[in-house]
């Protein structure tokens, strides 16, 4: 038998989206009809959807402030498969113009002296263990650089020992190099040195890691 439908009010459903913070699918069972139709209610009433990983007010892992909702995501970035794929999805739909870059789950690597330092690529994952075996103290991103253009160039690596800046990439690239020439003009006393894949394999890091991203948390004693 089929069930019994509540008359479809758009100003009861805008209420129940923005302010009670129910899912769509949840709307939809309230009123007996698909989340199809509470869909293009919303969005006739200019209402943007909420990201899939918003949690609602009553969910069970509630999460109170912006804080705290970044750790939640951080932690099941790093912890859960499945989700982690669902946020790489999102962001390849959300960056498919090619306005910008895809965004990837930061990589937890554990210092020698049992810091934790969160890289944002396995280039720099092996460059730091690198360091790390070979005794060099280093610092990660810990200036950003106002350029002329309007433009912050954060270099990745501060080494003591060298008493450069170094900024790993996996091949060189022309927005790189304009920041490069900028900061030997506007930044004498800063000077950067740019490490691409050759300049790794030098180093004598294989070349079978740098074909491949290290696991979410890795340590400096690791063998991948």
């Amino acid at each position: 038998m089929p069930r019994p439908r509540t008359p479809v009010d758009d100003a009861e459903i805008r209420r129940l989206y923005t302010e009670d913070r129910l899912s769509m699918r949840a709307i939809a069972a309230r009123f007996g009809c698909s989340d199809r139709v509470i869909r293009r209610r919303l969005a006739d009433s200019a209402i943007p959807g909420r990201h899939t990983w918003t949690l609602p007010k009553d969910a069970k892992n509630r999460v109170t402030g912006p804080a705290n909702l970044h750790e939640h995501h951080h932690r099941r970035l790093t912890t859960d498969a499945r989700y982690r794929r669902r946020f790489r999805r999102k962001l390849q739909a959300t960056y498919s113009a090619g306005t910008r870059k895809p965004l990837r789950a930061p990589i937890e690597y554990r210092r020698r002296n049992g810091d934790v330092c969160r890289l944002r690529g396995g280039f720099e994952v092996h460059f730091a263990r690198w360091l790390d075996d070979n005794c060099l103290r280093w610092s990660y991103e810990p200036r950003s650089f106002l350029l002329s253009d309007g433009r912050r160039f954060t270099p990745d690596f501060w080494v003591d020992g060298w008493q450069t800046y170094v900024e790993v990439k996996g091949q060189r690239r022309q927005d790189t190099d304009d920041k490069l020439r900028m900061m030997a003009s506007e930044f004498p006393d800063a000077p950067v040195r740019l490490m691409l894949r050759r300049d790794l394999q030098n180093l004598g890091i294989p070349i079978r890691l740098l074909h491949c991203r290290p696991p979410s948390v890795v340590r400096f004693d690791d063998h991948l």
